[in-house]
């Protein structure tokens, strides 16, 4: 009897989805994850402007920062770290069969200003522009995005703040993760 129900437990953690709210502005990210809806697990990440590193994010645990990456770090992994066709097929392959699966509402707001109000109409209307390419790209998608662009016309001023909850179930994931051994083959990946 004891194993019915952890069995059902756990195909009942596979099933219920994982929601994850992200809120970010300031160069600070909050990362909140919710565990069957209301088991909260919160990360606090702070980004930094480094010399000789461009950013690095920082994760604040107990009131005390420790570097997480920077993107110079990123960048040469990447260059590194260099995928054969068949492993970027499969990598593609089970990446959209999870973002397919993704659910989720993100809210971006930009204010700008340039000190010019011409330059700042003319910026204005150039996020528009990339607005409407994302919403069409994202129209596809189980994702809602809204926009808030407020243009400043008499100082000069950059502030972004985005927010956003997205949720997946776990077993989305899995089966993701099955789509691209399949596609390898069943071989085990050689950068891992």
């Amino acid at each position: 009897m004891a194993f019915l129900i952890a069995l059902a437990a756990l195909l009942l953690l596979l099933v219920l989805p994982v929601r994850v709210k992200l809120d970010a502005g300031s160069g600070r990210i909050q990362a909140t994850a919710f565990l069957l809806y209301v088991l909260p697990l919160r990360f606090n990440f702070i980004i930094r402007r480094e010399r000789h590193k461009l950013f690095a994010l920082y994760i604040v645990q107990k009131k005390q920062c420790r570097k997480l990456t920077t993107l110079f770090d990123l960048i040469h992994h990447a260059r590194k770290t260099q995928k054969t066709d068949r492993q970027k097929y499969a990598r593609s392959k089970a990446a959209r069969y999870i973002l397919a699966h993704v659910r989720g509402n993100i809210t971006l707001c930009v204010s700008f200003g340039s000190g010019s109000a011409l330059h700042t109409a003319m910026a204005g209307g150039l996020l528009r522009i990339l607005e409407g390419c994302a919403k069409a790209f994202v129209n596809r998608t189980r994702l809602k995005i809204s926009f808030d662009v407020s243009p400043v016309f008499d100082r000069r001023l950059l502030s972004i703040s985005a927010s956003g909850i997205f949720a997946i179930s776990p077993a989305n994931i899995i089966v993701g993760a099955l789509i691209q051994r399949i596609y390898l083959g069943g071989k085990r990946n050689a950068s891992h």
